[in-house]
């Protein structure tokens, strides 16, 4: 799976597209409906603050930018979905490649995936709204790939990307 979304630069860029369409379309039947314009308008600020923080914490020197603290505020807020913590430690020179290069495809779909999602939590902050309430809002905008049903799990052995089909078949109707 991971290998046909996280570690794929162009599952990113397909994915970015549906998610950038499909969030704008969905903040119609949100408190955020009628901000579509300054929504897209921060997506790709939004993006670069997060591929920041990513850097960040693979490096360890702290983020500085606006977008990068608001991203970690999102994060703990916990809106994000697709997050990963990086905890992985490799030995050796080729190892060390290879983690780097994953990390950095894994840091790519990152942002692509959450994007439009941190646009959204910043708007319904300065809407008013709680971080809480912000982040819910950001985080079910597309398909939350956190929330599952009973049946998900079973079918989504047997069929890729069941729980993505029926929330946005769910969320649209």
């Amino acid at each position: 799976a991971a290998v046909n979304t996280q570690y794929n630069p162009i599952f990113g860029v397909i994915n970015f597209l549906r998610d950038y369409q499909t969030g704008l379309l969905n903040l119609t039947s949100t408190p955020l409906a009628g901000m579509q314009g300054q929504i897209a308008g921060d997506t790709f600020p939004a993006m670069m603050g997060i591929f920041a923080q990513m850097r960040s914490y693979k490096t360890g020197v702290p983020a500085t930018g606006q977008w990068s603290k608001l991203y970690e505020r999102f994060e703990k807020a916990g809106g994000p979905t697709g997050y990963r913590e990086m905890f992985a430690t490799a030995e050796g020179t080729a190892k060390k490649i290879g983690r780097g290069v994953l990390d950095a495809l894994s840091n790519y779909n990152t942002g692509m995936e959450n994007a439009v999602r941190l646009a959204a939590f910043k708007s319904g902050l300065d809407k008013g709204l709680s971080e809480d309430q912000a982040a819910s809002v950001a985080k079910n905008l597309t398909v939350n790939f956190n929330r599952k049903g009973e049946i998900a799990m079973q079918a989504g052995a047997l069929y890729a990307f069941f729980n993505a089909s029926a929330q946005g078949s769910a969320r649209i109707a």
